[in-house]
């Protein structure tokens, strides 16, 4: 059985009586018509485990092992399928009270959330967002936990909200 991550795996086989060496194929393809970059016939030594990295979280992929001696190799084994485990969901960011309040601008700041790598910034002039400023409406902001709200409206309640996200 193969042990999976977000970004690898390690894929496991049986010992076969005679080889003196295996080699593996990845691929995101159950038919193996294309290969992962450094998976197309990787020589996995004597060993009978082989860790798979620098992978998709998400993602299916499949394996395959071939074993070789001093005079010949097999064919190879059945395809083994793997899934790389998706990313957590990025827990929900909280907001702080605005800051640097101008008649025209403000800084919108939250703390940071667990697994996030990324925020997107919503500002409305309502509590319930149904009337979403077109440049706010889901801004991505990056990985920072502050950003300028600019443009606005003197002597206008606004209200803003955080949402986090990652690849997966």
């Amino acid at each position: 059985m193969s042990e999976s991550s977000t970004t690898g795996f390690t894929a496991k086989w049986n010992r076969l009586t005679g080889a003196t060496s295996y080699k593996i194929d990845v691929s995101t393809s159950s038919d193996f018509s294309t290969f992962l970059t450094n998976y197309n016939n990787k020589d996995a030594g004597n060993d009978t485990t082989a860790i798979v990295s620098s992978l998709t979280p998400g993602t299916t992929y499949y394996y395959r092992v071939r074993a070789y001696s001093s005079s010949n190799s097999s064919g190879n084994s059945n395809s083994i399928t793997v899934s790389t485990e998706n990313l957590p969901v990025p827990s929900t960011p909280v907001t702080k009270e605005a800051a640097n309040i101008t008649t025209t601008s403000f800084t919108a700041s939250w703390y940071s959330s667990s697994d996030a790598t990324n925020y997107s910034i919503d500002v409305s002039t309502d509590e319930a967002f149904s009337n979403i400023l077109p440049n706010y409406n889901d801004k991505k902001v990056g990985s920072v936990i502050l950003t300028n709200v600019s443009d606005l409206i003197p002597s206008t309640r606004y209200y803003y909200r955080i949402r986090a996200s990652n690849s997966g």
